[in-house]
């Protein structure tokens, strides 16, 4: 299997790059290179109640990986008052020197670097109140660098947490930590979070009740729940309707037309930028948003807020990794700015700036699978939210392959096309569902916490995936679960593994949990195998 292959380091020693840069980091810190940094049986990591409080007054939010390339990851983390924080790095896991020992008091992060491509590293931490002398140590966790093309690797994708509602059911809770703890033990080299995870703005939010600090008390609360992937394996942001960052979410008053307006997507921005690391326009030779937005929202907030809602957004982005070019949009913050939610299919957008670039990026890349990921189409079934009434006041971007010609996914995928783009995964419909038109495969990626069979029996869903009780392959798999992909110079196999059982029973499908529910694999030659 891949993951044991992973499991297992190639190399005995550091390679001479690696240890060079670690070796003026252990002088630094009074260390001989090479040597043991800390005992890795300590596990006293703030686990249990007691544990758990004491680490809370300490770390708002714990050390977590982010923005992998082919020599390291940054590993950013917030404190409460002043900490004193070690990472300590290296080939083998016996063998780790400690990079960096610093002061910090709220956000702060350290860029790992030194290693060779493909290389697998072992990453750890260490912090300790400043006012006292016992250290906490995280547990080691194997992470590795982008690897050159030809060599294989696993992508795990989960999609639709709506955390801050299912924190209110326990059963969706261990969905979540089931699904995040199998993605884990797979020993992907990095995850991607297809949206709709800490929501910012929900439906039955009221919007006097929204503030700053909402917007980060759920974006904390988020990560917090989630610290045991992003600790572990290096994560990444697609942007979804409920991060609130829409652009119809700028000036925004819920059902109350007559109140004051809030800026949300100003909330939603500085909060998800303070709390997760997605890549800017310098991390990755493909860049991203740079395209000089400024905040233009009501002059209400502290000053380092407004700026945190301006370029570069972090919003859309692309990399490499091996045979792929990644390319994430972003189709909520260009959608009808300071205006209502979108009334027409026609009125979703990437942006013309953001739309350039796309076909840049498209353009520039020689890899030979190129995955195209979004929260969810640019247009789809012209129906309300469940599929039941035909236009109405928000027309959802539900849908698939379908809709690959619907609003501006035509254009989307008029390119796809022309730069030969295989894949377009996205989220936002709470299945797994694989469709095609025209050699592009469209991957609805599942959902990781509870299903919502209600929609099944719409006329919108039905248009959009068919029925529930279609087999021998399902139209679509209505399962808790995420998509892995194995990446390799040949193919890209697309697995959906089923991770929990939903709490009400609704799935379609008999699979058992650990099991793969579906599975096809896309050759070089555009066959496609099951």
């Amino acid at each position: 299997m891949y993951g044991s292959q992973r499991c297992s380091l190639s190399k005995e020693t550091t390679s001479r790059r690696s240890f060079l840069k670690l070796a003026s980091a252990a002088a630094l810190a009074g260390m001989q290179p090479g040597a043991m940094a800390v005992d890795p049986q300590r596990r006293q990591n703030g686990d249990g109640d007691e544990g758990g409080r004491r680490t809370l007054e300490l770390i708002e939010v714990k050390p977590a990986l982010f923005r992998p390339t082919a020599h390291g990851a940054t590993i950013q983390w917030i404190t409460n008052r002043e900490v004193d924080m070690k990472v300590f790095v290296g080939a083998r896991r016996r063998q780790l020197a400690q990079v960096y020992r610093e002061r910090t008091k709220g956000p702060a992060a350290f860029e790992i670097d030194g290693f060779e491509p493909g290389e697998s590293y072992f990453v750890q931490t260490s912090y300790r109140d400043a006012r006292t002398r016992h250290w906490t140590d995280s547990r080691i966790h194997q992470v590795r660098t982008a690897p050159p093309p030809g060599t294989p690797f696993q992508v795990a994708l989960l999609a639709d947490s709506h955390f801050e509602r299912v924190r209110r059911f326990h059963q969706d809770v261990v969905n979540f930590r089931a699904t995040r703890t199998a993605a884990i033990r797979s020993l992907v080299d990095f995850a991607i979070f297809l949206g709709d995870e800490a929501l910012v703005h929900y439906i039955d939010d009221d919007a006097a009740a929204m503030t700053p600090h909402m917007a980060r008390v759920r974006w904390r609360d988020w990560r917090r729940t989630c610290v045991d992937l992003l600790e572990s394996t290096p994560s990444f942001m697609v942007l979804g309707n409920h991060e609130g960052e829409a652009g119809y979410y700028r000036d925004f008053r819920g059902d109350d037309n007559d109140r004051d307006a809030v800026p949300l997507l100003r909330w939603g921005t500085a909060a998800r930028k303070q709390y997760f690391l997605n890549p800017n326009h310098e991390t990755y030779p493909e860049g991203g948003e740079n395209a000089g937005w400024v905040d233009a929202g009501p002059r209400s907030d502290r000053e380092e807020i407004m700026r945190a809602n301006s370029s570069p957004l972090e919003n859309y982005y692309a990399w490499t990794w091996g045979d792929a070019l990644f390319v994430v949009l972003d189709v909520n913050r260009y959608t009808r700015l300071g205006q209502s939610t979108p009334t027409d299919v026609n009125q979703w957008t990437l942006g013309s700036d953001q739309l350039r670039w796309f076909e840049r990026t498209l353009a520039g890349s020689s890899a030979k699978w190129k995955i195209v990921i979004a929260h969810h189409v640019l247009g789809g079934y012209k129906y309300d939210l469940q599929g039941y009434d035909y236009d109405l006041s928000y027309v959802y971007g539900r849908g698939g392959a379908r809709y690959a010609y619907v609003g501006e996914q035509a254009e989307v995928t008029r390119l796809m096309k022309k730069y030969g783009a295989q894949f377009f995964l996205y989220g936002h419909d709470h299945v797994f569902a694989h469709q095609q038109t025209e050699g592009i495969h469209y991957i609805c990626c599942g959902r990781t916490t509870f299903i919502q069979d209600e929609w099944w029996r719409t006329p919108g869903w039905i248009e959009a995936y068919g029925s529930a009780a279609a087999r021998h392959p399902n139209d679509f798999y209505g399962a808790l679960g995420y998509v892995r992909l194995t990446v390799s110079p040949a193919s890209v196999r697309v697995e959906y593994l089923r991770t929990a059982k939903d709490r009400n029973g609704a799935e379609n499908v008999d699979t058992p949990v650990g099991g793969v529910a579906y599975c096809f694999e896309l050759t070089e030659d555009g066959r496609i195998v099951t």
